[in-house]
């Protein structure tokens, strides 16, 4: 299969990754930076031809449209304000397409995006990676199988710091806490919406959030640190601790889910572990991989992943390999991606959260 990319950002070499792992899919086409160039840089480093490297992307999408050898699917890994109308475009000109989060920078434009999506039964994806992680598949199938018996409570907790000493030599170098690119939304948009990502994936939709969102150190402009808490439809209570300018901590995403008769608990250091703690019983740990080999217990693709590779990739992988499924044979027989719905819903959390501070951190329902 072929696909293009317009972005260029370090997270764009992911997405080239996973979707070119095991030869499934070529980078044909792309519009990689507003410098030419970087945009020219970075086509060599990918061996796209110069005539199918553009400066602009509405002169991409209108001139791949008609190619005979068009690309199959195109990624989206611009800054968030970009999406949208980047989104918009492409579906509008029947390309399926494979978009960075947050989905957009506001609930009604992704409700719209997706609509939209639906609308011209194109699969589109939104790139929660961590969905792609085989443990929280196979914690919600435990969940089901009533090994803690009924949960009350889910504990979520996405801990960053790599940017911190960027920020305190200059509070506007780091795009994300920059409204003029991100939004409205820091840190609650980027490490956030995987969390609420899933919840949703667990337990289905929040009905509400209350939300305290401090914007330090240094006086960036957005958000680093939040506090979240939330409920879900059908009564489950749960809460975040959410900051990406933590000095220490790189990637420190844990779960756990407390039901009246144990816990399942879930960490990203060791993200094949799955820890089982019930009344009465020992103190179990679970290998995801153990439970998943050779076994169709879970809807989430399984390529190749040879070892060395860390779990970060393996993850993005997987939900490529679920989306390069759906967007070349039937969407409904593909294995699990997290689709713009999903993306919907997140951003859909992320305006919550800014109305719950705006208000002075009140109860926000969600429609």
């Amino acid at each position: 299969m072929r696909f293009a990319l317009i972005g260029g950002g370090g997270i764009s070499h992911k997405h080239i990754e996973a979707a070119t792992s095991g030869g499934r899919a070529k980078l044909v086409a792309g519009c990689f930076s507003r410098d030419a160039g970087k945009n020219a840089a970075f086509a060599r480093q990918y061996a796209v031809s110069e005539d199918r490297t553009y400066n602009n992307y509405l002169e991409m999408i209108k001139n791949e449209a008609v190619k005979p050898d068009r690309p199959d699917f195109v990624i989206v890994t611009t800054t968030n304000k970009d999406h949208y109308i980047i989104c918009k475009a492409l579906i509008e000109h029947g390309f399926p397409v494979a978009c960075e989060k947050p989905l957009t920078v506001g609930t009604a434009g992704a409700l719209e995006l997706a609509a939209l999506a639906r609308k011209k039964e194109l699969p589109c994806m939104t790139t929660y990676t961590f969905l792609g992680v085989p443990a929280i598949h196979v914690m919600k199938k435990l969940y089901e199988e009533g090994r803690i018996g009924q949960a009350y409570f889910l504990n979520m907790q996405f801990l960053h710091g790599a940017r911190l000493q960027e920020v305190m030599n200059d509070p506007r170098s780091v795009w994300r806490f920059n409204a003029d690119e991100s939004g409205k939304a820091g840190t609650v948009g980027d490490l956030g919406t995987h969390l609420e990502s899933i919840a949703r994936f667990l337990f289905g939709a929040m009905s509400s959030v209350l939300a305290r969102l401090l914007c330090e150190p240094n006086g960036i402009e957005l958000d680093s640190v939040n506090n979240v808490l939330f409920k879900v439809e059908g009564g489950l209570c749960g809460s975040m601790q959410i900051a990406q300018l933590a000095c220490g901590h790189n990637t420190d995403m844990a779960f756990e889910i407390w039901g009246d008769k144990g816990t399942l608990a879930w960490s990203y250091k060791k993200p094949d572990e799955i820890r089982l703690y019930c009344l009465g019983a020992e103190d179990k740990v679970i290998l995801a991989s153990d439970m998943i080999c050779n076994n169709d217990l879970i809807n989430l693709a399984n390529p190749e992943i040879k070892e060395g590779v860390d779990s970060h990739t393996a993850a993005f992988r997987r939900i490529y390999e679920g989306y390069i499924t759906a967007v070349n044979a039937d969407p409904e027989q593909a294995p699990f991606f997290p689709d713009f719905d999903l993306g919907a819903a997140g951003v859909e959390f992320v305006d919550a959260c800014l109305e719950s501070q705006k208000n002075g951190n009140t109860w926000i329902t969600l429609k």
